[in-house]
């Protein structure tokens, strides 16, 4: 056999079936995938990580709401955030983050944050500045700050 047939030979061509090699990668890359969505699915619902900054049991209690799951599909941020707040979502939400975040200022501002981010809605109390909420006055401030519940 010529250098020229043999070097042929040893070429795949493109209609024969994938080799065992490349099916075992395959199969690897999917098992790791299905191992990494899994792991990461488990600590949402276990909420050690957030979706989108938002905890599985406020996503889980939203989509549950008829109007909000309404609101949310139609991208109406105003009549999502006034459901939200009939709901007490933002008091969930800095029942969950207030545990990391002490200042009650820093986690007002943070949770504002996560619905200005998902929602589009911006709180009466903040003004947005380059994507970031930031207080319109300070009288915000110390009432965040003098308020026993937040």
């Amino acid at each position: 056999m010529s250098s020229l047939q043999s070097v042929q030979n040893n070429q795949p061509q493109d209609n024969q079936p994938p080799t065992k090699k490349k099916t075992k990668k395959t199969k690897g890359i999917a098992l790791v995938a299905l191992l990494a969505g899994g792991t990461w699915l488990t600590l949402f619902l276990t909420e050690v990580v957030t979706l989108g900054g938002v905890p599985y049991s406020v996503l889980s209690k939203v989509l549950q709401d008829r109007d909000a799951r309404a609101a949310l599909l139609a991208m109406n941020s105003k009549a999502l955030h006034d459901r939200m707040n009939v709901m007490g979502v933002e008091y969930d939400i800095k029942k969950y983050y207030s545990k990391s975040i002490k200042d009650p200022v820093e986690l007002d501002q943070h949770i504002h944050q996560i619905f200005y981010d998902r929602t589009g809605y911006v709180g009466e109390n903040y003004v947005v500045v380059k994507g970031e909420l930031v207080p319109k006055s300070y009288d915000i401030v110390d009432e965040i700050y003098d308020c026993q519940a937040c």
